[in-house]
C-alpha cells in the first residue's frame, strides 16, 4: 500500500514519498513542494488552498474598504464589503462621532480565510464555525486542505493514495498548562487530526511527533545509539526532541518539549519596534500634546487583525484623530493600510526584511503600494535586542530539556535545525553557543515531510482511521453535519422525539447547542428546547 509522509505545519504543508532508495518531494502548487497552510472559502462556494487562496483572498479584499468581524480562533475572519466613509454610515460633529449601521449580514461577506488553522485542535472549546449557513467543524476546515493534498499527491503519483504518517507537534498544550490539562489537550487534538484524515479521504494514517521525523536524517553519521536533538523552528510552535538515533528502527525519545513561540512572533515584533512610528506612535494630538490611542495601534501587531480598523467606530476614530495629529501623514498611513487591505502584503515585506537579515547587518525597508509608501533602515542588532524576550524563553527551555533527561550539552552528538525560523542567525547563534560545531541546519521546510517519507517507508505504525476516531467524536462530527431545517432524533427521558433544527445557539465559533422545535405530545403543542449537538441522532432519509 503506497504511503506518503505529511508535514501539515502550522505555516507550510509538505508532502515525501521514500522510493527507489531516496526521499521524493511531491509538488504542491505551481511545482513548489510547499504549501501554505491557508484556505479561502467564498461566499460563490469555491474551496481554495495555498498561494491559490491568498491571492483570491486579497483579490476580493480590493476596491473598497472593508470591514472585518473577527472571532476566537486566530485564523478566521469574515470580510465585509462596506464603505466607511458613506454619508448614511457615518457622521462627525465637534461633539464626536456617531454610528448610524453597524450590523451586517454575514452573507454579504465575499470571502472567508482559514490561517494556521493547525492551531484550532489545541482548543476543546473550539468546535468549528458556520460557513455561508454550512456548519464546519474544525477536523472538516483541516480535511478540506489535507484532502486536496492527498488528490495532489495522487495526480503526481498516478495512484491512489490511502495512507499517510502525518507530523504533530510534541505538544499541543500551552507550556503553562497543568499537566491533566496538558494531557487533555494533547489527546484531544491527537484524536481530532486523526477524525480530520478520515475525513480527508484516507483509510490508514499515524501521527509522528515532528522532530523524531527530522531525526531520519542523522542515522548513518551517528555512533550506534547516538544522542541528537531537534530543533524544529517554524512560524507559529517550537519542538525540540532529544533522542537516542540508531542505525535502524526508530529513535527513542528521551525527552521533549514546546514552546507557543514562532517566526510569526518575530515579524510582529518589527512591526512593533521598527514600524509604528510610521502609523502614529510617535504623534501627539492637539495643543495639549496627548499621546496617540493605543486602541488604534494593537491591531497592527498581527496582519489578521488589521482590518478591525475598518469598523464604522474605528474609521471614524481615525478620521477624528488626523484632524487632531500633529503629524497627520502618519495616521493618513495607518488610514490607507487599513483601508486598502494592504496588511498582509506589509507583513510579507516584513517576513522578507527578516530574511534578509540572515546574511545582511543591516536592511532597507521598502513598502509602496496604493498609496502607501514606507521606507525604514532596519538593522539586525536592534532586531536581536528586540526578540530578546523569546530567546531567553527558549534557551531556558533548552536548559530545562536537557536537565529532564540528565544530559550534558557535550554529550550530544548531533544538533538537526529545521523550520523557516531556524534560519534566523541569532537563533542558530544561541545553539553554537552551547553545542559548537555539533549543529547543523536541514532544508527549513521539507525536512519533517522526508523524514516523515521514510517513516511511512520503514515502519509499520499506521492504524484504521476509523478504528481510531472514538465514538464520541464521529457522534460529534455527525452531528455537525446535521443542517438547519433538517429533523433530528434526540431522547427526552425514556421517549424518543423527532425535532426540526431551527438554529444554532453557540454563536459563530462554537455552535455546539442545536435549538429544535417539535410536538409535544402531552401538552398538545410545538415547543422549543436545546440539545448538545453530541446528543442528536440524524434519521437515516432526512426529512
Amino acid at each position: 500500500m503506497l504511503t506518503i509522509g505529511i508535514d501539515f505545519g502550522t505555516t507550510n504543508c509538505s508532502v515525501a514519498l521514500w522510493r527507489g532508495g531516496k526521499v521524493e518531494l511531491i509538488p504542491l502548487e505551481e511545482g513548489n513542494p510547499v504549501l501554505p497552510s491557508l484556505l479561502c472559502i467564498t461566499r460563490e462556494g469555491e474551496v481554495l488552498v495555498g498561494r491559490a487562496a491568498i491571492r483570491r483572498y486579497l483579490e476580493l479584499m480590493r476596491g473598497s474598504p472593508l470591514r472585518y468581524h473577527f472571532t476566537d480562533l486566530r485564523a478566521l475572519t469574515s470580510v465585509y464589503q462596506h464603505d466607511i466613509e458613506a454619508a448614511e454610515t457615518l457622521s462627525s460633529d465637534q461633539d464626536g462621532v456617531s454610528i448610524s449601521a453597524e450590523n451586517l449580514d454575514e452573507n454579504d461577506a465575499p470571502a472567508r480565510l482559514f490561517q494556521s488553522i493547525k492551531t484550532g485542535l489545541r482548543d476543546r472549546s473550539l468546535s468549528g464555525t458556520t460557513v455561508y449557513g454550512h456548519y464546519y467543524a474544525t477536523e472538516e476546515l483541516i480535511a478540506l486542505v489535507l484532502g486536496e493534498i492527498r488528490r495532489r499527491a495522487e495526480d503526481y503519483l498516478g495512484e491512489r493514495v490511502r495512507a499517510a504518517v502525518i507530523g504533530r507537534p510534541v505538544t499541543f498544550a500551552h507550556e503553562s498548562a497543568s499537566p491533566n490539562e496538558a494531557a487533555e489537550t494533547d489527546r484531544t487534538a491527537h484524536e481530532r487530526m486523526l477524525a480530520a484524515a478520515r475525513l480527508a479521504g484516507l483509510e490508514y494514517a499515524a501521527l509522528e511527533f515532528e522532530p523524531v521525523a527530522a531525526l531520519r536524517h542523522l542515522r548513518g553519521s551517528l555512533p550506534e545509539g547516538g544522542l541528537a536533538l531537534a530543533f524544529d523552528f517554524g512560524g507559529g510552535t517550537l519542538d525540540m526532541a532529544l533522542a537516542q538515533v540508531p542505525r535502524e528502527g526508530a529513535p527513542e525519545i528521551l525527552a521533549a518539549s514546546g514552546l507557543l513561540v514562532g517566526g510569526d512572533d518575530f515579524d510582529s515584533t518589527i512591526m512593533q519596534r521598527f514600524f509604528l512610528a510610521h502609523f502614529g506612535a510617535e504623534t501627539t494630538l492637539t495643543e495639549k500634546q496627548l499621546p496617540f490611542p493605543l486602541t488604534l495601534l494593537d491591531p497592527l501587531c498581527h496582519w489578521q487583525s488589521i482590518p478591525t480598523l475598518t469598523s464604522p467606530l474605528n474609521a471614524a476614530r481615525l478620521l477624528e484623530v488626523q484632524r487632531q495629529a500633529n503629524d497627520r501623514q502618519t495616521v493618513a498611513n495607518l488610514i490607507t493600510l487599513a483601508q486598502q487591505g494592504l496588511g498582509f502584503e506589509f507583513f510579507q515585506a516584513i517576513e522578507a526584511c527578516k530574511i534578509r537579515l540572515s546574511s545582511e547587518r543591516q536592511t532597507q525597508f521598502t513598502f509602496d503600494e496604493r498609496g502607501l509608501c514606507i521606507r525604514q533602515i532596519v538593522a539586525r542588532e536592534r532586531f536581536v535586542a528586540a526578540i530578546g524576550s523569546y530567546l531567553e524563553r527558549i534557551e531556558r527551555t533548552l536548559a530545562e530539556l536537557l536537565a529532564s533527561a540528565g544530559v550534558t550539552a557535550e554529550a550530544v552528538d548531533a544538533v538537526l535545525m529545521t523550520g523557516g525560523s531556524s534560519l534566523v542567525p541569532v537563533v542558530q547563534g544561541m545553539l553554537r553557543r552551547v553545542f559548537g560545531d555539533k549543529v547543523r541546519v536541514g532544508d527549513p521546510f521539507t525536512s519533517i515531510a522526508a523524514g516523515l517519507g521514510i517513516i511511512a517507508a520503514e515502519e509499520d505504525v499506521l492504524s484504521s482511521v476509523a478504528e481510531a476516531t472514538s465514538s464520541a467524536t464521529a457522534a460529534r462530527l455527525a452531528a455537525e453535519a446535521v443542517t438547519l431545517g433538517e429533523t433530528v432524533e434526540f431522547d427526552r427521558g425514556h421517549q424518543v422525539l423527532q425535532g426540526l433544527v431551527v438554529r444554532r445557539a453557540g454563536g459563530r465559533m462554537h455552535d455546539a447547542i442545536l435549538v429544535l422545535e417539535y410536538w409535544d405530545p402531552e401538552i398538545q403543542e410545538v415547543v422549543s428546547t436545546m440539545r448538545h449537538e453530541t446528543k442528536v441522532r440524524r434519521l437515516a432519509h432526512p426529512g
